[in-house]
Protein backbone atom coordinates (compact mmCIF):
# COMPACT_ATOMS: atom_id res chain seq x y z
CA UNK A 1 0.00 0.00 0.00
CA UNK A 2 1.17 3.54 -0.72
CA UNK A 3 1.95 5.74 2.28
CA UNK A 4 0.96 9.18 0.99
CA UNK A 5 2.05 11.01 4.14
CA UNK A 6 5.47 9.37 3.97
CA UNK A 7 5.83 10.26 0.29
CA UNK A 8 4.82 13.88 0.99
CA UNK A 9 7.36 14.12 3.81
CA UNK A 10 10.09 12.73 1.55
CA UNK A 11 9.26 15.38 -1.02
CA UNK A 12 9.44 18.08 1.66
CA UNK A 13 12.83 16.89 2.87
CA UNK A 14 14.13 16.70 -0.68
CA UNK A 15 12.63 20.10 -1.53
CA UNK A 16 10.68 18.61 -4.45
CA UNK A 17 7.12 19.49 -3.45
CA UNK A 18 6.06 20.67 -6.90
CA UNK A 19 8.18 18.42 -9.13
CA UNK A 20 5.63 15.66 -9.73
CA UNK A 21 2.94 15.90 -12.36
CA UNK A 22 -0.15 13.87 -11.54
CA UNK A 23 -2.62 12.63 -14.12
CA UNK A 24 -6.17 11.97 -12.91
CA UNK A 25 -7.77 9.19 -14.93
CA UNK A 26 -11.46 8.36 -15.09
CA UNK A 27 -11.33 4.78 -16.41
CA UNK A 28 -14.15 2.46 -17.37
CA UNK A 29 -14.39 -0.80 -15.37
CA UNK A 30 -12.23 -3.63 -16.69
CA UNK A 31 -9.44 -1.43 -18.06
CA UNK A 32 -6.78 -2.81 -15.69
CA UNK A 33 -6.62 -0.22 -12.91
CA UNK A 34 -6.29 -2.78 -10.10
CA UNK A 35 -3.47 -4.63 -11.88
CA UNK A 36 -1.37 -1.47 -12.16
CA UNK A 37 -2.07 -0.44 -8.57
CA UNK A 38 -1.29 -3.83 -7.05
CA UNK A 39 1.83 -4.48 -9.16
CA UNK A 40 3.37 -1.01 -9.36
CA UNK A 41 6.45 -1.95 -7.35
CA UNK A 42 7.61 -4.43 -9.99
CA UNK A 43 6.32 -2.87 -13.21
CA UNK A 44 8.51 -0.89 -15.59
CA UNK A 45 7.44 0.82 -18.79
CA UNK A 46 9.28 1.93 -21.90
CA UNK A 47 8.57 5.64 -22.22
CA UNK A 48 10.38 7.85 -24.71
CA UNK A 49 13.31 5.47 -24.89
CA UNK A 50 13.69 5.08 -21.12
CA UNK A 51 12.57 2.43 -18.64
CA UNK A 52 10.37 4.09 -16.01
CA UNK A 53 8.50 3.11 -12.87
CA UNK A 54 5.34 4.95 -11.82
CA UNK A 55 3.16 5.33 -8.76
CA UNK A 56 -0.54 4.51 -9.09
CA UNK A 57 -3.55 4.95 -6.81
CA UNK A 58 -6.97 3.40 -7.36
CA UNK A 59 -9.50 5.64 -5.62
CA UNK A 60 -12.46 3.27 -5.30
CA UNK A 61 -15.72 5.16 -4.80
CA UNK A 62 -17.37 2.06 -3.30
CA UNK A 63 -15.53 2.89 -0.05
CA UNK A 64 -17.56 6.08 0.33
CA UNK A 65 -21.05 6.26 1.81
CA UNK A 66 -23.26 7.96 -0.76
CA UNK A 67 -24.71 10.72 1.42
CA UNK A 68 -25.28 14.25 0.14
CA UNK A 69 -21.92 15.79 -0.67
CA UNK A 70 -19.94 12.52 -0.71
CA UNK A 71 -18.38 13.51 -4.04
CA UNK A 72 -16.78 16.57 -2.38
CA UNK A 73 -15.09 14.31 0.19
CA UNK A 74 -13.99 12.01 -2.61
CA UNK A 75 -12.42 14.84 -4.62
CA UNK A 76 -10.81 16.31 -1.48
CA UNK A 77 -9.07 12.98 -0.96
CA UNK A 78 -7.87 13.07 -4.56
CA UNK A 79 -6.49 16.58 -4.06
CA UNK A 80 -4.35 15.36 -1.16
CA UNK A 81 -2.54 13.03 -3.57
CA UNK A 82 -1.92 15.58 -6.34
CA UNK A 83 1.75 16.28 -6.78
CA UNK A 84 2.66 13.08 -4.92
CA UNK A 85 1.67 10.33 -7.38
CA UNK A 86 2.00 9.85 -11.13
CA UNK A 87 -1.48 8.46 -11.87
CA UNK A 88 -4.71 8.48 -9.86
CA UNK A 89 -7.59 6.30 -11.07
CA UNK A 90 -11.00 7.62 -10.15
CA UNK A 91 -14.69 6.83 -10.39
CA UNK A 92 -16.68 7.60 -13.54
CA UNK A 93 -19.60 8.73 -11.40
CA UNK A 94 -21.25 11.85 -12.83
CA UNK A 95 -21.11 13.70 -9.51
CA UNK A 96 -17.37 13.07 -9.20
CA UNK A 97 -16.60 14.35 -12.69
CA UNK A 98 -18.81 17.38 -12.15
CA UNK A 99 -16.99 18.15 -8.88
CA UNK A 100 -13.62 17.83 -10.64
CA UNK A 101 -14.83 20.49 -13.06
CA UNK A 102 -15.98 22.66 -10.16
CA UNK A 103 -12.52 22.40 -8.59
CA UNK A 104 -10.83 22.91 -11.98
CA UNK A 105 -8.92 19.64 -11.73
CA UNK A 106 -8.08 18.34 -15.22
CA UNK A 107 -8.59 14.67 -16.00
CA UNK A 108 -8.62 12.22 -18.88
CA UNK A 109 -11.16 9.51 -19.69
CA UNK A 110 -10.35 5.95 -20.79
CA UNK A 111 -12.93 3.47 -22.08
CA UNK A 112 -13.26 0.51 -24.44
CA UNK A 113 -13.43 1.65 -28.05
CA UNK A 114 -17.04 1.80 -29.22
CA UNK A 115 -16.61 4.46 -31.88
CA UNK A 116 -18.64 4.37 -35.06
CA UNK A 117 -15.64 4.12 -37.38
CA UNK A 118 -14.94 0.61 -36.09
CA UNK A 119 -16.76 -2.24 -37.79
CA UNK A 120 -19.73 -3.81 -36.01
CA UNK A 121 -17.65 -6.97 -35.58
CA UNK A 122 -14.78 -5.09 -33.91
CA UNK A 123 -17.11 -3.24 -31.52
CA UNK A 124 -18.87 -6.47 -30.59
CA UNK A 125 -15.58 -8.28 -29.98
CA UNK A 126 -14.33 -5.48 -27.71
CA UNK A 127 -17.63 -5.53 -25.82
CA UNK A 128 -17.43 -9.31 -25.37
CA UNK A 129 -13.88 -9.04 -24.07
CA UNK A 130 -14.86 -6.41 -21.52
CA UNK A 131 -17.79 -8.40 -20.20
CA UNK A 132 -15.52 -11.43 -19.98
CA UNK A 133 -13.20 -9.35 -17.81
CA UNK A 134 -16.09 -8.31 -15.59
CA UNK A 135 -17.05 -11.92 -14.93
CA UNK A 136 -13.55 -13.33 -14.45
CA UNK A 137 -12.08 -10.64 -12.18
CA UNK A 138 -12.45 -10.32 -8.41
CA UNK A 139 -15.73 -8.44 -7.81
CA UNK A 140 -15.80 -8.71 -4.02
CA UNK A 141 -15.79 -4.91 -3.73
CA UNK A 142 -19.18 -4.72 -5.51
CA UNK A 143 -22.09 -5.25 -3.11
CA UNK A 144 -24.60 -6.50 -5.70
CA UNK A 145 -22.60 -7.78 -8.64
CA UNK A 146 -25.58 -9.22 -10.63
CA UNK A 147 -27.35 -5.84 -10.57
CA UNK A 148 -24.11 -4.01 -11.38
CA UNK A 149 -23.47 -6.27 -14.35
CA UNK A 150 -27.06 -5.94 -15.59
CA UNK A 151 -26.75 -2.16 -15.44
CA UNK A 152 -23.58 -2.30 -17.54
CA UNK A 153 -25.32 -4.54 -20.09
CA UNK A 154 -28.15 -2.05 -20.35
CA UNK A 155 -26.02 1.10 -20.58
CA UNK A 156 -22.75 -0.08 -22.16
CA UNK A 157 -23.34 1.56 -25.56
CA UNK A 158 -24.44 4.82 -23.94
CA UNK A 159 -21.60 4.96 -21.40
CA UNK A 160 -18.92 4.20 -24.01
CA UNK A 161 -20.26 6.64 -26.59
CA UNK A 162 -18.03 9.57 -27.46
CA UNK A 163 -20.80 12.03 -26.52
CA UNK A 164 -21.01 10.58 -23.01
CA UNK A 165 -17.24 10.38 -22.51
CA UNK A 166 -16.88 14.04 -23.53
CA UNK A 167 -19.76 15.18 -21.31
CA UNK A 168 -17.57 16.70 -18.59
CA UNK A 169 -14.91 18.06 -20.96
CA UNK A 170 -11.89 15.89 -20.15
CA UNK A 171 -8.48 16.93 -21.43
CA UNK A 172 -8.42 13.82 -23.64
CA UNK A 173 -10.34 10.62 -24.30
CA UNK A 174 -8.27 7.45 -24.78
CA UNK A 175 -9.89 4.38 -26.34
CA UNK A 176 -8.76 0.80 -25.67
CA UNK A 177 -9.10 -1.68 -28.49
CA UNK A 178 -9.09 -5.44 -28.81
CA UNK A 179 -6.85 -7.09 -26.16
CA UNK A 180 -5.76 -3.71 -24.79
CA UNK A 181 -5.40 -2.62 -21.16
CA UNK A 182 -4.25 0.56 -19.45
CA UNK A 183 -0.75 -0.91 -19.21
CA UNK A 184 -0.58 -0.90 -23.03
CA UNK A 185 -0.99 2.89 -23.28
CA UNK A 186 1.07 4.06 -20.28
CA UNK A 187 3.66 5.63 -22.60
CA UNK A 188 0.89 7.69 -24.27
CA UNK A 189 -0.51 8.75 -20.88
CA UNK A 190 2.96 9.65 -19.64
CA UNK A 191 3.59 11.82 -22.71
CA UNK A 192 0.28 13.59 -22.19
CA UNK A 193 0.84 14.31 -18.51
CA UNK A 194 4.38 15.56 -19.06
CA UNK A 195 3.50 17.89 -21.92
CA UNK A 196 0.08 19.21 -20.92
CA UNK A 197 0.61 22.46 -18.99
CA UNK A 198 -2.32 22.07 -16.59
CA UNK A 199 -0.84 18.90 -15.14
CA UNK A 200 1.80 20.87 -13.26
CA UNK A 201 0.59 20.33 -9.71
CA UNK A 202 1.40 22.69 -6.87
CA UNK A 203 1.12 22.40 -3.11
CA UNK A 204 -2.52 21.90 -1.98
CA UNK A 205 -2.38 25.17 -0.02
CA UNK A 206 -1.81 27.12 -3.24
CA UNK A 207 -4.80 25.41 -4.90
CA UNK A 208 -4.14 26.35 -8.48
CA UNK A 209 -3.40 23.95 -11.33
Amino acid sequence: MLDINKMREEQRLNNTTSSKRTMVISAFPGCGKTYLYENQDKLEFNCQGERKKFTFCDSDSSHYKKHDGWEKEYVEDIEKKLGILDFIFISQHDKVLEELNNQKIPFVVIAPDNTEWLSDRERELIKQQWFGRFVLRDNSHIKDFPSWLESLKEHYDEWTSYEHLEKYKPVSVFSLGIDQYLSDIISDLYAKKETYALYTIYEPKEMFL
